[in-house]
């Protein structure tokens, strides 16, 4: 989540100040902790507080996920390369809305990613990004197999240009695309996980 947009939501509920938000980022820039970490260490709010005050301030439910398993019927909402792109978790059905427990809960786009890909709209609740994290990972895995899953739910082959050559504003467009930033990220973090040396891309004329 985003520190400054995090820190101005809690500076409208009164609970930092602007001394507060200067030394609270500082601290995350040089630590190396959490945004949540640092500001339990400053006494501000405890792990469960900090994601309650998140929920209230986007008008939705605070979700603690210790202990939640999911049955088969749940997990099948959303496939396991939506779930590891965009860090969202299934949780049920509500009214024929999908809920989800989403890592960076305050990025609209994430949403309407999912709504677009999954042809229903999303009910986006707050939970402990740990507890998102390990459930993604518990239940859908981080292999490299959902990588094809990813390519298939951004759309399969991407159309750079046309007979005359490439259209750059398209190509442009498309690289940075949301969806296509956080599958190169995705990469990237499947890479350190595997404490890969390097990372090679081939064209494909499939």
């Amino acid at each position: 989540m985003n520190t400054k947009q995090v820190l101005e939501m809690f500076a409208e509920h009164g609970l930092v100040d602007a001394g507060q938000i200067e030394d609270i980022t500082q601290e995350v820039n040089h630590s190396g902790k959490s945004l949540v970490e640092v500001m339990v260490d400053f006494e501000i709010c405890t792990d469960q507080e900090f994601y309650q005050n998140i929920a209230a301030s986007l008008g939705t439910d605070f979700v603690d996920l210790t202990g939640f398993e999911p049955p088969p019927e749940v997990l099948r909402l959303i496939p396991g390369g939506l779930a590891n792109l965009h860090r969202a978790f299934p949780l049920g059905l509500e009214h024929g809305n999908i809920q989800v427990a989403l890592a960076d809960p305050l990025n609209a786009q994430t949403g309407e990613d999912l709504r677009f890909a999954l042809g229903k709209e999303i009910q986006v609740v707050v939970a402990p990004v740990y507890q998102i994290e390990e459930l993604i990972k518990k239940n859908y895995g981080t292999d490299m197999s959902s990588m094809d899953d990813i390519l298939a739910q951004l759309g399969g082959d991407l159309e750079f240009g046309g007979g005359d050559g490439l259209d750059m504003k398209h190509l442009e467009a498309e690289a940075n695309a949301t969806p296509i930033i956080r599958y190169v990220d995705l990469i990237i973090h499947q890479a350190i996980q595997d404490r890969a040396s390097d990372i090679h891309f081939e064209p494909s004329t499939r």
